[in-house]
């Protein structure tokens, strides 16, 4: 026997931890094949403190385990674990995010609403590299568009990629709609597109605005934009938060839009202003 087990203390620290092992083993529904069982149980002798150590631990660990299985299963929070998020605390879903967004509240930096935020920019990040990154087929970019935004897509929409957001969950898109190359829709704070609208490359649809002052900059204020039926937005427009856009309405290329646009009227510049009516309206 070795010199370090020839002490009474240590054999009975290694008896005891043992047994304490094979306890917690049982209670958790796990049994050891004879081929798993670690040497020093099943000869009933101990080779070194160093096993004495191990069998401590892994009773440590099966005790660990069933308490927070144990108390998981109760709703609760485990005492000395870290869980990351309580389980009793209700966590902001999808719907109370919108909720909140579409009320035009100020959304005050690493609130709860902002980290939500925050996670949904990862979806979004995620999906659209996988739309960007190669060719689909039209059913499919309609299927990764459901998936980004929480709603189904007609079977008319059609875009062409690369298509950006950093949300998704707030886009809603009517019947045949068109969206080109290069769009990118901010729409945290609502996105709607009318039925039949026409939007070009590089167009802008930034809903939200920052805090003016340095100590608020953080802080973040959401505006819809409304798109009406039948809107042809040029390439390379900017829509800023709060804007609608009137039915059979036509913003030239380039044009800054940071008021609302009547029906049948034809703005542009920067920024965009009335130019005159549509032809033949």
């Amino acid at each position: 026997m070795p010199d370090i087990l020839k002490s009474e203390t240590n054999w009975h620290f290694c008896k005891r931890e043992s047994s304490l092992s094979m306890l917690f083993s049982t209670l958790s529904g796990t049994f050891f094949s004879d081929r798993s069982i670690p040497p020093p149980i099943k000869k009933r002798r101990r080779t070194s403190l160093a096993s004495g150590v191990y069998l401590g631990n892994t009773a440590v660990f099966w005790a660990v385990l069933l308490t927070y299985q144990y108390r998981k299963d109760k709703g609760g929070d485990v005492p000395g674990v870290k869980t990351g998020v309580s389980t009793s605390k209700k966590v902001m879903n999808c719907t109370q995010f919108l909720e909140a967004m579409d009320s035009g509240n100020r959304v005050k930096a690493n609130s709860e609403i902002h980290m939500f935020m925050h996670a949904a920019a990862q979806e979004a990040l995620r999906l659209t590299a996988e739309l960007n990154s190669r060719y689909h087929t039209p059913e499919e970019i309609i299927a990764i568009m459901t998936e980004l935004t929480g709603r189904p897509m007609d079977p008319s929409f059609r875009l062409f990629p690369p298509f950006y957001t950093d949300c998704g969950k707030n886009i809603r898109i009517g019947k045949n709609v068109f969206v080109n190359a290069c769009c990118c829709f901010q729409d945290q704070g609502g996105i709607t597109l009318g039925d039949g609208s026409l939007i070009g490359h590089r167009v802008t649809l930034a809903t939200l605005n920052h805090g003016e002052t340095a100590e608020n900059r953080g802080d973040l204020t959401p505006a819809p934009i409304v798109v009406g039926k039948n809107v042809w937005i040029g390439a390379c427009v900017t829509v800023v938060p709060g804007v609608t856009i009137g039915d059979g309405a036509i913003i030239a290329a380039g044009a800054v839009v940071t008021h609302d646009v009547p029906p049948l009227t034809v703005v542009g510049g920067v920024p965009a202003r009335r130019l005159r009516e549509v032809r033949g309206a």
